[in-house]
């Protein structure tokens, strides 16, 4: 399984309740994670998907392997297409600087 997208860093469109956001993902790396960014407001996080190996699962004892390897694949496949859909994604906290391993 590949682990590290640097290719997959850039421009996507972000879909959620609100509508639909210009974003960037600033990381995209199996262990560490997925952080995609408001485009026109850096400090605003669209999602948060945190690896095995980052710094918010690191005493993580509820962490499940299998969950989080479906989503990340799930994921990949969305930013590959340049959308991403929210409503498809579930996470376990509202996207922050606090809660992702990528933060500005």
């Amino acid at each position: 399984m590949k682990r590290d997208y640097p290719e997959l860093e850039g421009a996507v469109k972000y879909i959620d309740g609100n509508g639909t956001t210009d974003g960037i993902v600033i990381g995209c790396n199996y262990d560490i994670g997925v952080t995609i960014i408001d485009a026109n407001n850096k400090d605003h996080y669209l999602l948060c998907g945190n690896g095995p190996f980052s710094p918010q699962q690191k005493n993580n004892s509820c962490f499940n392997e299998i969950k989080y390897r479906t989503k990340f694949n799930i994921v990949i496949e969305m930013i590959k297409n340049g959308i991403i859909d929210g409503s498809k994604i579930t996470c376990d906290k509202r996207a922050s600087i606090e809660t992702c391993s990528y933060a500005q």
